[in-house]
């Protein structure tokens, strides 16, 4: 039975130890929360100071009399003249578009619609629309047998 009164006893001591911790814990994050508000406005407080203030502009300076420097300018050594360069010439544009054959060139003629219908007793077929197209094509003439 001692040891139940003992406990009793030590259980009411850390409760109250507990309390007083909470208490404690209370008051710094209170003093933290304080401490930051002043550190931000510390911050603010520096960099206000930190900011350049603007600089007066300096008034006008006073007339001075110009007759004599405007004599030395105007009487100054002149640079020589440029010399005018002739204009370049422009390079000829591109052709655009297909180029025409060269007349050495063979011409292979294809024809890819009949001329006439190719029934018996045909008549001639009229032309609604005829493309007419060249093409380049290099050729190799070899023989067999030939190298």
């Amino acid at each position: 039975m001692v040891k139940i009164a003992e406990l009793l006893e030590e259980n009411a001591r850390l409760r109250e130890l507990l309390v007083q911790s909470q208490v404690a814990i209370r008051e710094l994050v209170e003093q933290v929360a304080r401490l930051n508000d002043r550190v931000a406005e510390l911050v603010v407080i520096a960099a206000r100071k930190q900011r350049k203030t603007p600089q007066p502009r300096p008034s006008a300076a006073p007339p001075v009399d110009v007759g004599e420097a405007m004599q030395a300018f105007e009487s100054r050594p002149q640079a020589p003249m440029k010399p005018v360069e002739p204009p370049r010439p422009k390079a000829a544009p591109k052709r655009k578009g297909l180029i025409a054959l060269p007349g050495h060139l063979d011409v292979e003629v294809h024809s890819l619609a009949p001329d006439a219908c190719a029934h018996p007793g045909g008549a001639p077929l009229d032309v609604v629309d005829r493309v007419i197209e060249e093409r380049r094509r290099a050729v190799q003439r070899t023989r067999r047998g030939e190298t």
